[in-house]
Formats: structure tokens, C-alpha cells, sequence
């Protein structure tokens, strides 16, 4: 009998919904602080490198961006390769979605 009953329960928990990995944060808000290396401003991706790794961001045209000059209503065309910023984004399902970049310092 209790070896029925360890053969049902483990049965049990084989039809429980399980996650593909338990790392994935996909929709989950993150931040990554650096320095812009690369800027494409037709394609809206952008670069930035901190001493530990470098990620490519798509930046969509709804995306705050925060500079000096304009604190409000600041366009990607604003920000410069060299800037430090601090980028808070999104994992899609194919590229790493920027919602937030601001030049570090600012605030």
C-alpha cells in the first residue's frame, strides 16, 4: 500500500505545472548601470558596458529618457556614446526592452 501511495504522489507531482527555469525573470524589471559603447538611433538599439558585461537594449519610442538639458521629454537622439546611464528593462522574448534611461547623476 505505501508503495502505491509513493507511486501516486510522485505521479501527482509530474502533472504539476513546472517552470522552464527557475532563473528566468522574463517580464520582471531589472537594472543595468554603464556606459553607452554603441548608439543606433535608426534601429533604436543601444549598447552599454559596465565592468562586468555589456548588453544590447531595443529602446522603444515610448521609452523615458532622462539628460540634463531636458528632463522631460528627452528623445533617444539625446544621449551620446560615453554617457553613464542606468537603464531599467525588461527580457522579451527576443531582445531586452530599455523603459527608463537616465545619465547617471542627474537625480
Amino acid at each position: 500500500m505505501k508503495i502505491f501511495n509513493l507511486i501516486t504522489l510522485g505521479l501527482g507531482l509530474a502533472l504539476l505545472p513546472w517552470p522552464a527555469s527557475t532563473n528566468a525573470q522574463t517580464g520582471a524589471a531589472k537594472t543595468h548601470s554603464g556606459v553607452i559603447r554603441s548608439l543606433k538611433l535608426k534601429s533604436r538599439m543601444l549598447t552599454v558596458e559596465s565592468s562586468t558585461e555589456k548588453l544590447t537594449f531595443t529602446v522603444p519610442t515610448d521609452a523615458a529618457i532622462v539628460v540634463k538639458d531636458k528632463p522631460r521629454g528627452a528623445d533617444l537622439n539625446d544621449l551620446t556614446v560615453g554617457n553613464t546611464v542606468e537603464i531599467k528593462f525588461t527580457t522579451g522574448e527576443a531582445s531586452l526592452i530599455a523603459h527608463r534611461i537616465a545619465i547617471l547623476g542627474l537625480e
